[in-house]
């Protein structure tokens, strides 16, 4: 570990009534975000580095490398750029705030813990992939050179600027060298430095081990998670819209009134045995209500 760094672990709360990221087109641009955040801290000399990270359905974690000023600024500018995205984009209004904590990193084990427990994510919650597959997180990143990867990438220089506006949001330079994967994904590999992250780990063998073996961090687990969701909220979500649709006629949660709700959330946990917590942030109900009628 590099001792003139400082490492921190950032992450948000659960969301208890809404969600972050609820399908593939709103993940790219959760991610993109990520890249255009750690270009401005780099344009802006304020440089951090991202070590790993992960996005879910409704929170997220980052490690990252840096003075603790620059890593909060980073942190901020995320969160502020996701809460205008959502803005300009959802067709349902996104009123949650995203609430933010950190933890520094004091020690190479303890950094190593964290990184395991970023990326296990998805698995921790439930989601049928292994942390490799899960495409959201620099996971995929870790010991795996990708040489097929500039058969399916093309260069960023490949743009014109008005197309980097109107894609990443970003009218700056970006790197002639980064790479933008299918469906307009900047390739994570540009702004996660993966190889510090590699570094930190004896072998590939000790990093498998960790990644398989290793359990959860319940401190941390504790303050992010508000339940431990058996199914994804993804897929929870998908089910909700097939069931209004069939039952009310209706396209989304907003349209329906309470007691549709209510109908909603006892189906929800009789048949899929979801949390209060959970069931609030899928239908937009006060966590409190629901853990008492449902």
């Amino acid at each position: 570990m590099n001792m003139e760094l400082e490492s921190y672990h950032f992450c948000s709360k659960g969301l208890k009534s809404d969600l972050l990221f609820k399908n593939v087109d709103e993940f790219i641009a959760g991610m993109n975000r990520i890249a255009v955040s750690y270009l401005i801290s780099i344009e802006s000399k304020h440089p951090i580095s991202i070590i790993a990270f992960c996005l879910m359905n409704n929170h997220f974690h980052f490690i990252l490398n840096g003075a603790e000023a620059n890593c909060n600024e980073f942190i901020e500018r995320y969160k502020r750029l996701t809460g205008i995205w959502l803005g300009n984009h959802r067709k349902e209004k996104f009123c949650e705030n995203i609430e933010i904590g950190h933890w520094r990193i004091n020690s190479t084990v303890s950094l190593r813990n964290k990184i395991i427990y970023n990326l296990r994510q998805a698995l921790e919650a439930g989601q049928n992939v292994t942390p490799q597959g899960y495409p959201w997180s620099s996971a995929r990143l870790m010991f795996y050179d990708d040489p097929l990867l500039n058969l399916y990438s093309k260069p960023i220089s490949e743009y014109s600027m008005n197309q980097i506006k109107h894609i990443f949001s970003k009218t700056a330079h970006f790197p002639d060298s980064w790479l933008v994967l299918p469906g307009d994904l900047i390739w994570p590999g540009n702004y996660v430095d993966y190889k510090e992250a590699e570094h930190l780990f004896r072998s590939v063998g000790d990093f498998m081990y960790m990644l398989n073996n290793s359990s959860v961090d319940k401190e941390t687990n504790l303050v992010v998670m508000n339940d431990l969701a058996i199914i994804p909220d993804s897929q929870i979500l998908e089910i909700v819209k097939d069931f209004i649709t069939k039952r009310y006629g209706k396209n989304y949660i907003s349209k329906c009134n309470t007691k549709e709700r209510l109908e909603v959330a006892k189906f929800l946990r009789k048949e899929y045995k979801c949390g209060h917590g959970q069931i609030a942030r899928i239908l937009k109900m006060d966590p409190d209500a629901v853990a008492a009628l449902v």
